[in-house]
This record gives C-alpha cells, sequence and structure tokens, in this order.
C-alpha cells in the first residue's frame, strides 16, 4: 500500500492530520526534521499532508510516465524489426523467377495492395531453406495453398507488404513478473501491519508507562496527561456545551469532551475578598459568554467575588494579557512590560448593581502612569468590550477625566475617573507604587483601595501660620480645621486667615493643649500657627488625605442660572480681562456673563466650536466649554 492510501485510510479511520502526520515523522526520521521545521514555522499538518501526498503522486507520474517511454522503445525495436521483414530479399526464397512460368507468378505480381499474408503461410515462405517441393517443376501448386492465393488476390492484398506477428511472453517471464508483483504485495502488506501493530500495540505500552509525561504537552495528540503521570487517550464524545459531556469532562473547542486535568493553582489574589468562582474553559473565547452569566450571580452587598479563569487545554491560568486579547482590549505599545501578567480580576457588588474591575502588580509606575494618562481620550472606547459588561454604549456625563482629591469630602489617595451614568457606572484607575488598579465604579475603587490598605499621601503644613495670611496652605489649615465643627463650626475655605480662622486655632490648640501649649509654658491658644499647632495638624490630618477642595464646573450653565457653580465660573472668565473685563462675581449668570462666555469660546473654537460644526459662540458652558475651563483654571 502506498503511502497515500495509508494516509487516506487513517483519516478515514478518524485519526487527526496532526497524528498521522507525527506517525510519518517517526518512520522517516530523514524527512522528519523537515515536517518539524515546517510545523515550528505555524504550518498546518494538514497542508503538510497535501503537500507529501503531491509528491508521492508526482512520483508516481513520473515512474509511469518512464514504463511508457520503455514501452516506447520495445515497439520501436518491434518496428525494426517488421521494417527487416517487409524488405527480406525476395532472392533468399530461392524463387527465381525465370524458373517459374510467367502464368503462375503474374497474378501475383500485379497486386499491390496485398497488406497481409497469414501467419502459417509466412512461415512457410520464411522457414524454408530450400525451393519447396511444390513450386519445382512442373509448378503446380497444391490445392490448399491455391485457395490461399486465391483468397488473397479476391482481397486485393498484396504479397509484397508482410506484417510479423508479435511473439508470445515465455512462460518463465511471465512466471518471474506474477512472483515480482506478488513479492511486492507482500512488502506493502507487512509494512502497513507493522505500522498499525506499532500504532496500537507498541506506542500504547511505551504511552501508558508510568512517568510518561509531566504534563499535556509530554503527550501525544489524542492524550492527555493524568494524575499519575501517564499520557491517557481522551474520550471524544460529540458535544456543545459542558453539560453534554460525561461528569469530570468538558466539552472543548472542537466539540470534543475531554477529560478535566488537574491545573496548577490560582496565584493568591491582592487583596482579600469574600468569594471565588472558578471557571474553567477549553477555548479563550469562552470568556465573552461566561462573565455575562457570572455578572447575574447574587452576591451579598459590598462584597467582592473573585473570578479564576483555567484553560484546561493550555493547563494554565488565564493571564491579564490573554484576557484582554480575547476581549479585543487596546492597550498603549509596552503595556504589558510595566506589570505583571497574574491579576486579580473581581466582582464588586453595590446598591446600583454588580461592576467589574481588575487589580495587577506593577513593575514601572513612572512608564504606566504616562502610558495610562495618554490613553485617557480613548479609553472608553479601548475598554468598550469590558464597560459592556455592565452598561451599553453611551456617551459619557463627564467627556474628561478628573482627580478624586478634588472632590470634597474624599479621604483616601488620589484617583483618575470619569462618570458614564449617574448610577455609579465610568471609568476609575489608580497607579501606586505596588497596584495598578481599573474599576468601573467610584465605589469599587475606594473599597479596593481599603482593602489594599494603600498608604495616603502626606500632606503636611509647613509655614507659621498668623493673622492676614493667605494662600494655598491657609486653605489647607482652614480645611483640616473644618474637619471639627467643634472648632471650626463656619467651615469657610477662603484661603485667607481672617478672625474666624484665628479663633479656630485658638479652640484648637486649647483643645490639645496638653500636646501644644504646655510644652510651651502657655495655658491659653494664641492663634499663632507655630511648630507645636503644625505638629499636633499634621498628625491628625496629614494622612488622611483631606486636602482643600478645588472649585470645578460640572453642569451645564446658560443665561438666568444662579449658584456657587456660576460664581466659580464668573472668577475663572475674570482672570482674562479681555474676555471678562468687568470681573464680577455675583452667582448670576447675567448677560455680562454671556457675552464673557461667547469670547471664551471663540477665543478657543478649534476645541469648543469646530468640533461641533460651529463658528460663533453660543454662551452656554456646555460640556466642550467646561472642559476646557477645568482645563485652564483647576
Amino acid at each position: 500500500m502506498s503511502i497515500i492510501d495509508s494516509i487516506q485510510k487513517a483519516r478515514e479511520k478518524g485519526a487527526s492530520d496532526e497524528l498521522i502526520l507525527r506517525e510519518i515523522i517517526k518512520q522517516n526520521p530523514d524527512k522528519g526534521i523537515i515536517f518539524e521545521e515546517k510545523l515550528k514555522k505555524g504550518e498546518k499538518a494538514t497542508n503538510i499532508l497535501n503537500e507529501i501526498i503531491k509528491e508521492e503522486e508526482k512520483k508516481a507520474e513520473e515512474e509511469r510516465i518512464k514504463k511508457a517511454k520503455q514501452r516506447i522503445e520495445e515497439l520501436k525495436k518491434t518496428s525494426i524489426e517488421k521494417e527487416k521483414i517487409k524488405t527480406f530479399p525476395i532472392e533468399e526464397l530461392e524463387l527465381k523467377e525465370e524458373n517459374i512460368p510467367q502464368e503462375k507468378i503474374e497474378p501475383l505480381k500485379n497486386q499491390e495492395d496485398v497488406k497481409i499474408i497469414t501467419p502459417r503461410y509466412q512461415q512457410k515462405i520464411f522457414s524454408q531453406p530450400s525451393t519447396p517441393s511444390y513450386m519445382t517443376p512442373p509448378y503446380d501448386i497444391p490445392e490448399k495453398d491455391q485457395e490461399k492465393k486465391e483468397d488473397i488476390e479476391t482481397k486485393n492484398i498484396s504479397p509484397e507488404t508482410i506484417r510479423p506477428v508479435p511473439q508470445k511472453t515465455s512462460s518463465r517471464k511471465k512466471i518471474l513478473i506474477r512472483f515480482s508483483f506478488f513479492a511486492v504485495f507482500l512488502i506493502i502488506l507487512a509494512s502497513i501491519g507493522t505500522f498499525w501493530y506499532w500504532y496500537f500495540i507498541i506506542r500504547n505500552q511505551k504511552i501508558s508507562q508510568p512517568g510518561g509525561c509531566q504534563d499535556n504537552k509530554d503527550c501525544p495528540i489524542g492524550y492527555y496527561c493524568n494524575t499519575e503521570k501517564i499520557c491517557v487517550q481522551s474520550v471524544l464524545v460529540e458535544c456543545e456545551k459542558n453539560e453534554d459531556c460525561p461528569q469530570n469532562k468538558i466539552c472543548s473547542s472542537e466539540k470534543k469532551c475531554i477529560e478535566m486535568t488537574s491545573i496548577v493553582e490560582a496565584f493568591e489574589p491582592l487583596f482579600e475578598v469574600d468569594s471565588t468562582r472558578e471557571i474553567s474553559i477549553s477555548s479563550l473565547e469562552e470568556i465573552k459568554s461566561i462573565l455575562p452569566e457570572i455578572l447575574k450571580e447574587s452576591i451579598n452587598l459590598n462584597e467582592f467575588k473573585r473570578i479564576v479563569i483555567k484553560n484546561i487545554t493550555k493547563n494554565e491560568i488565564v493571564g491579564l494579557k490573554d484576557f484582554f486579547d480575547t476581549l479585543q482590549i487596546r492597550t498603549p505599545q509596552g503595556f504589558f512590560n510595566t506589570i505583571k501578567d497574574d491579576f486579580t480580576l473581581f466582582i464588586y457588588s453595590q446598591m446600583e448593581g454588580p461592576r467589574i474591575g481588575f487589580a495587577v502588580e506593577v513593575l514601572d509606575k513612572e512608564t504606566l502612569e504616562n502610558l495610562i494618562r495618554n490613553q485617557e481620550s480613548t479609553m472608553k472606547s479601548d475598554y468598550k468590550s469590558f464597560l459592556s459588561f455592565i452598561v451599553e454604549d453611551k456617551i459619557p456625563l463627564v467627556p474628561y477625566f478628573r482627580n478624586s482629591k478634588d472632590v470634597v469630602g474624599y479621604v483616601g489617595p488620589n484617583f483618575r475617573y470619569q462618570t458614564i451614568s449617574k448610577n455609579d457606572i465610568g471609568i476609575s484607575y489608580l497607579i501606586s507604587d505596588k497596584y495598578f488598579i481599573f474599576t468601573t465604579s467610584w465605589k469599587s475603587m475606594q473599597d479596593v483601595i481599603k482593602r489594599l490598605e494603600l498608604e495616603m499621601e502626606t500632606i503636611e503644613i509647613t509655614s507659621e501660620l498668623k493673622l492676614n495670611d493667605k494662600g494655598e496652605e491657609v486653605k489647607l489649615l482652614q480645611t483640616w480645621l473644618a474637619q471639627d465643627p467643634t472648632v471650626y463650626p463656619e467651615r469657610l475655605v477662603t484661603g485667607f486667615f481672617g478672625s474666624l480662622t484665628q479663633k479656630a486655632v485658638i479652640r484648637f490648640q486649647e483643645k490639645y493643649a496638653s500636646e501644644i501649649l504646655a510644652p510651651q509654658g502657655l495655658v491659653k491658644g494664641t492663634g499663632v500657627v507655630d511648630f507645636y499647632t503644625r505638629m499636633k495638624l499634621n498628625e491628625l490630618y496629614g494622612k488622611s488625605g483631606v486636602i482643600p477642595a478645588v472649585p470645578e464646573i460640572t453642569k451645564d450653565l446658560r443665561y438666568g442660572d444662579k449658584g456657587d457653580e456660576v460664581k466659580v465660573l464668573q472668577t475663572w472668565l475674570a482672570k482674562d480681562k479681555e474676555i471678562y473685563p468687568q470681573g464680577l462675581v455675583t452667582g448670576f449668570f447675567g448677560p455680562l456673563t454671556q457675552k464673557a462666555v461667547i469670547k471664551f469660546q471663540e477665543k478657543y473654537a478649534t476645541e469648543i466650536l469646530e468640533p461641533q460644526g460651529l463658528t460663533r459662540g453660543t454662551g452656554i458652558v456646555d460640556a466642550l466649554t467646561r472642559k476646557k475651563l477645568n482645563e485652564l483654571y483647576k
């Protein structure tokens, strides 16, 4: 049996192309090296087998052509013999024309169209070395031969053209040919028998030897490495989903039930979680359909559920890169060089619904911060598939990222966030010295920070402050004093050290007299933020993350509006005398403020008006106007 027939027969019996190719490689070590190189380059086993079949067919065709040429040569030799017979000298027959009466030979000489002479008559002519007896005087032709002559004459056949009959193959040659065919058949049959005996008997015995494998990669295709370190053949059962398979088996991407193998344990989560949900997949594409189902599962309020994804086909835990590639999450070039691949994927339960996020350890904080900061403008579209698990694609309420430290009342390390929906859906990310955290809500980010016990950035008052001072440190002093209503009930944060701030400082000093006044031999507060007062303030609030709130415009403003955000708008516009020369801060959005907004919009038309297809300002503080204002003056 040819190798082509062997391949076709193996395919008919259900063997995969990878398995067939492996067997061919083992039986043909010389050519096996070439096939191995092709596999390493990513060429499929099916393509390699098809090349082998084409090569064998080409060889067979060349052999057929060679035999045909040999046959043509034999026929040419036969033709030469024919020509010899045609030109055989009539004199050699010793039939002299002068010895034969004319009336006897004339009829023969006049027949020019004779093509064939019968074998028996031919034999008589060429086998007689001397003149036949019936050609001697009186030249009488025997009756039988006369009939043949007459028959030739009636058929208008000339005796001059003679065609010899091919000689029959000898019995000895026939026996030799038959024996050769039989020997070839026995060799092919023995080869096939040896191959299948090795495949089904010897090979299985080797595979079943204990200690034959360490993981699935050590086993041939169609086998897996079990817990006893033995390669065991997989039971392939047709399936559509995992439920179609027997116990302890899973439906693979090829729609076959395969054995669930024991795989490496997942690494410890980066922070304490309340529960863990493990899922086993045979194809990364299954992640897209499984995660939405897990989000529907119930979780206690304010709890974290960790998701561990096990790829049983590769015998490994799915890392962040494979996770991102599967969901087609776009990342800046070099992103995966700044973090570890092991990550903690989690679902967080809050009043508004489940939220999803992940945390990963950082390798290069500075580079990562630059990459993510530059990605902010496209982050929503880059993480579209990740966000789609909890929210439909929609325009964010705020089209840019902000700092959490600017939100009044927030206590904790600063992180960046963008609000997509009012029900606390958005993008929040934090990059610390150790971690990169990405969540889809503000609250989940806060709780991750608490569980990671991230240290707050230390903020300090370094200068001595007293009545009539002003600046950022005065703002910080007022912000800290406002945390205690008994000390600073007015809670005004103006940046100016006035009488109210002075009274608040005196109350603070007397409240902590043993640490501030006693060491100085004082019994009453001085109202001056001296060394001991600064020490106590920094101790209480320096690591709390409480810093002065930065004013921000968060909503659309138009003619007729009033309130604190209008005041912020007027304060910012007043900083540019060309735009708002009046500089009035009234809290009411009147005609002067409207004209100032129009001037501001037209000054920054390329960023505010052109993206909206406008050429003149509208006087309405819309999203793009707010973005530019916050960018310039926050």
